[in-house]
């Protein structure tokens, strides 16, 4: 069998740039996956963040039975909230063979490109204990 000299370094060539575009291929894809996975834990944060201030407001309103939440607790590093008183009620909370009095409030809770919006009741005194 006849052999051109110089064709054994054509295919030598060819293979090592197939394997050179194979090589950069799989890199980009490492590459697009950890910045995928750094853009996720990035929003899991936000979310947490802006899901913490609805809990430390709605916690707050509910201990001290009040809408005037100090800017300590609405705003931090991690949220802000706002909030809006929506209406007094009088509600019959499953379980509770008395009435309570309290209110119902929206909270917008914003932590960087995460929002999450709830509406929450807070009791402030339950009808039927003299305190009517």
């Amino acid at each position: 069998m006849y052999v051109r000299k110089g064709s054994v370094l054509v295919v030598v060539l060819m293979i090592m740039v197939l394997l050179m575009i194979l090589g950069i291929s799989i890199s980009r894809m490492i590459t697009s996956n950890i910045k995928g996975l750094s853009q996720q834990k990035y929003e899991t944060l936000q979310f947490q963040g802006a899901d913490g201030g609805i809990y430390a407001v709605a916690g707050w309103m509910y201990f001290y039975k009040r809408a005037d939440v100090p800017k300590e607790v609405t705003d931090t590093d991690s949220y802000s909230v706002s909030i809006t008183v929506l209406s007094n009620t009088v509600r019959y909370p499953e379980g509770y063979s008395s009435a309570w009095k309290g209110f119902d409030a929206k909270l917008d809770s914003v932590s960087n490109s995460t929002e999450i919006e709830a509406v929450i009741f807070v009791p402030v005194v339950p009808a039927g204990y003299g305190n009517e």
